[in-house]
């Protein structure tokens, strides 16, 4: 669900960089800008290809918290 919110919200920050709902539109508001969704911030490339995939690991203890794994 991570992965369909952040598109979600890439697309509608693209929206609002574009004023348009219109695909050209948002194709190219997509391409060169950086947006901020639940999983980071994600960017797009010419080719619409994301540029800075980041993924973090967490480990879970025993008493319920958890923390990054560096």
């Amino acid at each position: 669900t991570g992965d369909f919110e952040a598109a979600a919200r890439s697309n509608a920050q693209a929206a609002a960089i574009a004023k348009s709902t219109k695909t050209d539109d948002l194709i190219k508001a997509l391409r060169g800008n950086k947006f901020s969704t639940v999983v980071g911030d994600v960017a797009f490339d010419a080719k619409g290809d994301v540029v800075n995939p980041v993924y973090v690991f967490y480990t879970w203890k025993k008493d319920g918290t958890y923390a990054e794994v560096k």
